[in-house]
């Protein structure tokens, strides 16, 4: 699970952002509940490879106005499992990490 991969930063509420994910023209755009007081977002992703999930990684950090973000850097026939938490200034967690969201990739482009 995440949690246990996932830096344990100081928890200020007892809630997770919800996460939701659909394919886009250019990559699997990723919305997310907006949280009271952060300062920023951090994802997380992991990938299947011959059958296994891969350990997290944080694959992205934005500030707290973006509405969305797309991920560019997926690749086609592939599952990939995302998560987010929200932050506040010196990288204290606003939010705990959301649930594991496990999204296939379809194909782009050739």
């Amino acid at each position: 699970s995440l949690s246990a991969a996932a830096p344990s930063d100081e928890i200020w509420y007892s809630y997770a952002p919800t996460i939701s994910i659909v394919n886009g023209e250019t990559g699997m755009v990723v919305n997310w509940e907006h949280i009271n007081g952060a300062d920023k977002y951090v994802f997380y992703r992991s990938e299947e490879k011959n059958g296994k999930w891969t350990e997290w990684k944080t694959i992205k950090t934005v500030n707290a106005t973006t509405e969305y973000w797309v991920d560019e850097t997926v690749v086609s026939d592939v599952n990939y499992k995302y998560a987010i938490k929200a932050q506040k200034g010196d990288d204290k967690t606003v939010s705990k990490v959301s649930n594991e969201l496990v999204y296939i990739k379809t194909r782009y482009g050739s």
